[in-house]
């Protein structure tokens, strides 16, 4: 059974509530964890296609370039997963943007085209994607935290 303290942490991280810059940054990067799950996708179907010499869906490639080719499509969109992945956790805003961007594309992909198996993942995506975005608009509202603003700044 679930405490209270639990489902309030749980629904604080799906939707946080953003009132000044530390909550902002720690909404953006939220959006850390899109680039993971599509990293991981994209490993798992790197794995897949060259284990069994199918494409995730079952269709077997027709000749070996076609598995070649299919595989470094694979582990580029990997690497740049993992690149975006490390990017928004160090709080890169445009990163977040662009990997939120992508999180929305794959999940609404999941969600509409290739319905079953995997609802509840694509929900949680587009809710972090979305927590994402809405922490890089409050840290361009904010600010960063620990930057000084143009009220608190001494002049000398």
């Amino acid at each position: 059974m679930a405490t209270k303290g639990n489902v309030d942490k749980f629904r604080k991280m799906l939707w946080p509530k953003i009132e000044d810059s530390s909550t902002a940054m720690d909404a953006m990067k939220l959006a850390q964890w899109v680039g993971f799950i599509i990293a991981i996708g994209y490993g798992l179907a790197l794995v897949l296609a060259v284990s069994t010499d199918q494409y995730p869906d079952g269709t077997p490639f027709e000749d070996e370039a076609e598995l070649y080719g299919m595989a470094f499509f694979y582990v580029v969109l990997l690497l740049l997963a993992l690149l975006f992945w490390l990017l928004a956790r160090w709080g890169k805003g445009w990163a977040v943007v662009i990997v939120s961007a992508w999180g929305l594309i794959e999940a609404v992909i999941k969600l509409f085209i290739l319905p079953g198996q995997g609802v509840i993942l694509a929900i949680l995506m587009i809710l972090f994607c979305i927590s994402g975005i809405r922490g890089w608009l409050g840290v361009r509202k904010y600010g960063r935290p620990g930057e000084r603003s143009d009220e608190t700044s001494v002049t000398e």
